[in-house]
């Protein structure tokens, strides 16, 4: 379910941007999916008397409720790419939720067990859906800028959900074909276009070809609920723009008349249950589950107002009880036999929210959360076993009253980047760090770091790059600080005694990125040898980004709404940009090699692009994720992503290569020999895997192994690995 060349455009829409058509000139499935964890973002549920499905960001989580005042999530599914908006819905042992354009049906029967029937692509964003005998009516999503021909609803045929088949699409006559919302009442779907702002009546007398009866301007319409012959529709009013819960009496169904209207706070999600009615209030007004009695007929009375974290776009009762999912912050289960007196029975949080930093040492992934979510801090270090790739276990955190941003790890080190300083940890005990001190002494925001030896450089936004000295790492030593007048430093590499630093024209929009090159070997008189002008930001993504990764001679800055620019260093103290990699689709936000290939985080998305021609990527892979994928790491066969929803771990599959191809191009040429010479003599990569640069079979890549190559390529010597 990857995206290859004959896949369908991916698109986001406005809330998600824009992800432009793919034209890959071949297809490779280079990595796969293993396994994730630390996921977050509840955006729907649904549920029985004891199983509860929560729709994460990330993939479809399984909770025993069996006690409701203590959830257990029994199982996860990982599915690839979803907006916030998303719903699903339950019926028997069948669950059908929307993943963007894909329909997925699974049988529930075992809930430890879900079993995946069938998936279905439609054309746009599945926003609402409702099952009736056998039918499954699916309601589309627009965003401000689409305005395909698409319909608006879909009715399929699920008397076989292992084959369901679409028989009948709504086309809307509105500029924006959108049902986000709507009700199934009898033959008439009552449904919300919400930014061609109108209810409309849709006849389904005819399931193959439902036809528009009847429709009326509506203000921004929400979402809309029905009980005993009438319509409540949360919208906002034409003249004074306040929202307000319009009351439609439906008796004759394809003529509804207004009857009613009462001011209401800005609302996510409508639902009835019993003799009430259930509004989801949501940010900026106040967070609530207003309780209304429908004391007669289109009549509303206030009862109740229960404070909650949040509220999203959906809700879920069984019974006395209402399932509430609270987008970042988890899932809510409230009990409602008393509606004058709802009471929280309990609240699942999730552990973070706002994942950016990644640094893999070992069996252990270190992690930033950089965004808390929930009314707890939860900004700090994150540890993940990943012993099992397959699952990935969060094992243990250190929270930090500000906001972390990145992390350096090695055998014996880990350095975490925060709004407040930048924390040393010692890693005797890989799994629960160890604080050792923090860099510098006084609190300053810092974006990055790197180290080599015992020096230390830390860029610190307006208060410039810090270097320092950490040979004793408990005490850390401020050897030099440099300011800069023409930018905010942010990313920081170190190629030996050399350091290059990106940074923004924090006061120019389109923001404007330069590239410091710095000689540190004397890193108490540090010297800027070269400034380089590494581009402006384009008008449709006007920031930079400042991650780097050096990849042979070249470093690769992802950066942002610059694209991939691949700077070479082969001249150390004067770099050039040589190429750029910039198709209209992404926010690059780093970048991760293993052999030739190039992996490259993006906004939704992870890229795969084969860079055997270093300044000329090619695209080969293109995975959608349902998050921004932040930081990415590779060690030996798999490739760690850190996204701002979840820790994801993906097998990365690459053909044996000959003795000798120490860059990975499948040949051996010159550029072998000066891949060797820098993982030699300036810690450059390693060859992957490293027997392929030990030609001579010596049992160690030195500089005779250089020779070999060269006498092997220019004079006719033996074969690399020859007679081993």
């Amino acid at each position: 379910m990857w995206a290859v060349p004959d896949s369908d455009d991916v698109q986001f829409g406005q809330m998600i941007a824009k992800l432009k058509t793919l034209q890959l000139d071949s297809s490779r499935e280079i990595v796969t999916y293993s396994g994730s964890t630390l996921w977050s973002f509840t955006m729907a549920v649904a549920a029985d008397d004891t199983i509860l499905y929560a729709l994460n960001r990330s993939g479809l989580e399984v909770f025993s409720v069996s006690d409701p005042t203590s959830p257990i999530k029994v199982d996860q599914i990982w599915l690839e790419s979803g907006t916030p908006y998303n719903l699903m819905c339950l019926e028997g042992n069948l669950l059908c939720l929307g993943r963007y354009d894909r329909l997925y049906l699974f049988d529930v029967s075992d809930p430890v067990n879900l079993q995946e029937l069938s998936e279905i692509v439609l054309s746009g964003n599945i926003m609402d859906m409702e099952i009736r005998d056998d039918r499954l009516y699916a309601g589309i999503g627009r965003y401000s800028g689409e305005t395909d021909d698409s319909p608006a609803l879909y009715i399929l045929d699920i008397a076989n959900p292992a084959d369901p088949s679409i028989i009948g699409k709504y086309e809307s006559t509105h500029y924006y074909k959108d049902c986000r919302r709507f009700e199934l009442v009898g033959d008439y779907i009552y449904g919300l276009n919400h930014w061609s702002n109108h209810l409309d009546v849709i006849s389904i007398a005819d399931e193959t070809n439902p036809i528009l009866v009847w429709s009326t301007y509506l203000h921004i319409p929400w979402d809309v609920a029905f009980h005993g012959g009438f319509l409540y529709v949360q919208a906002a009013d034409d003249l004074s723009q306040l929202d307000r819960i319009m009351v439609y009496d439906v008796s004759v169904p394809d003529s509804p008349v207004a009857h009613d209207s009462l001011p209401s706070p800005w609302s996510l999600a409508l639902e009835t249950h019993g003799d009430h009615l259930y509004v989801m209030q949501a940010y900026p007004l106040e967070h609530g589950v207003r309780v209304y009695e429908i004391t007669s007929p289109g009549q509303l009375a206030s009862i109740d107002l229960y404070e909650n974290r949040t509220s999203y776009y959906s809700a879920t009762f069984t019974d006395s009880l209402l399932f509430l999912p609270e987008g970042n912050y988890g899932f809510a289960i409230i009990s409602v036999s008393d509606p004058a007196n709802a009471s929280a029975l309990a609240e699942y949080s999730h552990d973070c929210f706002g994942l950016m930093g990644l640094d893999v040492s070992g069996d252990y992934a270190y992690l930033t959360n950089y965004q808390s979510g929930s009314g707890t801090n939860l900004n700090g270090l994150f540890v993940v076993d990943i012993t099992d790739k397959s699952n990935p276990e969060y094992v243990y955190s250190d929270h930090v009253f500000s906001n972390a941003n990145h992390t350096v790890a090695d055998d014996s080190l880990l350095l975490m980047t925060n709004c407040g300083r930048t924390q040393i940890y010692s890693l005797t005990n890989h799994a629960q760090p160890e604080l050792l001190s923090a860099f510098p002494e006084w609190a300053t925001n810092t974006f990055d770091a790197a180290v080599r030896d015992s020096l230390l450089i830390v860029t610190a936004g307006g208060n410039g790059l810090l270097i320092g000295d950490i040979a004793d790492p408990a005490n850390p030593v401020l050897v030099e600080r440099m300011t800069f007048e023409e930018i905010t430093p942010c990313g920081a590499i170190l190629v030996d005694n050399t350091a290059y630093v990106t940074g923004y024209s924090s006061w120019l929009i389109p923001q404007q990125c330069q590239l410091y090159t710095i000689d540190v070997s004397s890193p108490a008189e540090p010297v800027i040898v070269d400034i380089l002008e590494a581009g402006t930001a384009s008008g449709d993504n006007p920031y930079v980004g400042f991650e780097m990764t050096r990849w042979g001679h070249y470093i690769y800055l992802a950066g942002r709404g610059l694209g991939v620019r691949i700077i070479d260093i082969a001249d150390r103290y004067h770099p050039d940009i040589a190429g750029v990699y910039s198709p209209e689709l992404e926010d690059f936000q780093d970048v991760a090699f293993r052999r030739n290939y190039m992996f490259i985080g993006g906004m939704y998305s992870l890229s795969v692009t084969d860079v055997s021609n270093p300044v000329d990527p090619e695209l080969v892979q293109f995975i959608p994720l349902s998050s921004y994928a932040y930081s990415l790491d590779v060690e030996g066969d798999y490739l760690y992503v850190a996204c701002q929803h979840g820790f994801y771990v993906f097998e990365i599959s690459l053909p044996d290569i000959g003795c000798g191809d120490a860059n990975g191009s499948s040949a051996v040429d010159i550029d072998d020999a000066v891949w060797l010479i820098a993982y030699i003599f300036s810690g450059g990569p390693a060859p992957d895997p490293i027997e392929t640069g030990d030609v001579d079979c010596s049992g160690s890549v030195d500089i005779d192994d250089v020779v070999y190559l060269i006498t092997y390529i220019f004079a006719g010597g033996l074969p690399p690995c020859d007679g081993c």
